[in-house]
């Protein structure tokens, strides 16, 4: 089922695969949002973060992982709700009743409503990886002391995971498509961590913030006033829906526009728009779905 949503003050695309207990498969979803003409996001929001250096390292290691699968699991029966108990992992294999303050107190919360809804996207786990006397990393990653739900867990009612689309295109390229002047070497992405000891990486990565923040333009989000086209293609067994963007952006100042004539490749026609999206119809299978963490050692549920 595909959503077109609009008069809002962004564009993005979003695809959410829906797994109903007792189902073969799953059930997709895809929203694809444009911004009216005339609505784009104001100057100085996003509390000025986007500027800073720091903030691509959090966007880049944190919330782009957050949004690029977001998984959450539901039950709605009460003789389900009634099974459902958190367990401490002292040990590998080894588990016991967890204790108030090892787990967030919004899961207990959640445990107290109906339905329970539990999100993966913050569930507390440490890993551990033995070393050996040098301290040199050894064998296979364990994860020790993590919260689980106990082995007589039900199967969800339903799950979910969603995912936020978003631009992965190389720098070099998404850039030079908005008239960027960074004269990036064509072979190569921005970095997205800040390497302590490179000056130029740091400059780097701080005006590519200063620009992403002052440009209204993330992978993720595009703030741009815009005119969007859905269109379908069936390739072989495959059913693809594609989303595209045109607009005009109206770059920050003089140390963004290009200097060099190969930086002014304006895309804006149909085979080519500044921002695509390409998501399939097809339905996830009931093996992709999610999976709960259990003291169940190597028992998907």
């Amino acid at each position: 089922m595909v959503f077109l949503s609009g008069d809002v003050h962004y564009g993005i695309s979003a695809e959410l695969d829906y797994y109903k207990k007792g189902e073969p498969e799953a059930s997709r979803f895809v929203q694809m949002v444009a911004s009216s003409f005339k609505n784009s996001k104001p100057e100085g929001q996003l509390l000025g973060l986007l500027p800073a250096a720091f903030a691509q390292t959090a966007l880049a290691g944190g919330l782009n992982r957050e949004f690029s699968e977001l998984d959450l699991f539901a039950w709605e029966e009460d003789a389900d709700i009634k099974n459902l108990k958190f367990r401490f992992q002292t040990e590998p294999g080894q588990f016991r009743d967890a204790n108030p303050g090892e787990f967030p107190l919004r899961y207990a919360y959640a445990l107290k409503k109906k339905p329970v809804f539990f999100p993966l996207r913050d569930w507390p786990l440490t890993v551990f990886q033995p070393k050996d006397g040098s301290g040199n990393p050894i064998g296979d990653e364990t994860i020790l002391k993590r919260i689980v739900l106990g082995s007589a867990v039900p199967q969800p009612s339903y799950r979910w995971r969603m995912k936020i689309e978003i631009d992965d295109r190389p720098d070099n390229i998404r850039l030079a498509s908005l008239g960027a002047g960074f004269l990036l070497d064509p072979t190569a992405d921005l970095p997205n961590q800040i390497d302590a000891g490179s000056q130029r990486s740091f400059d780097t990565v701080l005006k590519r913030n200063s620009f992403f923040s002052r440009s209204h333009m993330s992978r993720f989000v595009n703030w741009y006033s815009h005119v969007a086209f859905v269109h379908f293609e069936k390739l072989g067994d495959s059913f693809n829906t594609h989303h595209s963007q045109f607009f005009q952006p109206d770059l920050p100042g003089d140390e963004f526009k290009p200097t060099d004539t190969e930086l002014t490749y304006k895309p804006g026609t149909f085979q080519q728009p500044y921002f695509r999206h390409t998501i399939s119809l097809k339905n996830a299978a009931i093996g992709d779905q999610p999976i709960l963490p259990t003291e169940k050692a190597g028992t998907p549920i």
